[in-house]
């Protein structure tokens, strides 16, 4: 199965994230413990995309007041 066929989850506060490591700490770290928390704070809006029990890639979209 192609992964880019696949559908792009929008992270969620209740979302169930499956394993991750992009193989960069902080990159990673964001993503299982402080993405949520700037979703619920208005920050960013996060999709990541899950094929055979792990999360592949994950992109942020931020917010920025000017």
């Amino acid at each position: 199965m192609n992964p880019f066929l696949s559908k792009l989850h929008r992270l969620k506060e209740n979302s169930i994230l499956l394993p991750f490591d992009c193989g960069n700490k902080d990159l990673t770290d964001y993503f299982l413990n402080s993405a949520k928390k700037d979703i619920k704070k208005l920050l960013t809006v996060v999709y990541y995309l899950e094929m055979a029990g792990k999360t592949l890639l994950f992109f942020t979209l931020s917010n920025d007041k000017r």
